[in-house]
């Protein structure tokens, strides 16, 4: 109780540190805080489907640069077995 009547108006604090201007501060800072938090959002509907859209992109972007990845392995594996396939003894035909 003394604490509260030292801080609502008490501003002669009797030899004690006084705390008047510290309450004051944060009152200004707590009020500065509403007003900022009562202010249009910063992040509306639109901006959070632009940043689900550029993940969704940076997604398929990674997908795509696996599968091509995948692709060039593949045709080179191709290339190896034909090139096998060519160097290998001739298969004897059958007659007909």
């Amino acid at each position: 109780m003394k604490l509260l009547a030292m801080v609502s108006g008490a501003r002669s604090c009797a030899g004690r540190p006084c705390i008047h201007s510290h309450v004051v501060e944060w009152r200004k800072a707590a009020q500065a805080g509403a007003q900022a938090g009562l202010g249009p959002a910063t992040r509306d509907r639109r901006d959070k489907e632009i940043e689900a859209l550029r993940a969704r992109a940076e997604k398929a972007e990674a997908e795509l640069s696996r599968t091509k990845a995948a692709l060039d392995l593949v045709g080179k594996a191709h290339a190896l077995l034909e090139t096998l396939s060519e160097s290998a003894e001739p298969a004897k035909r059958s007659r007909r």
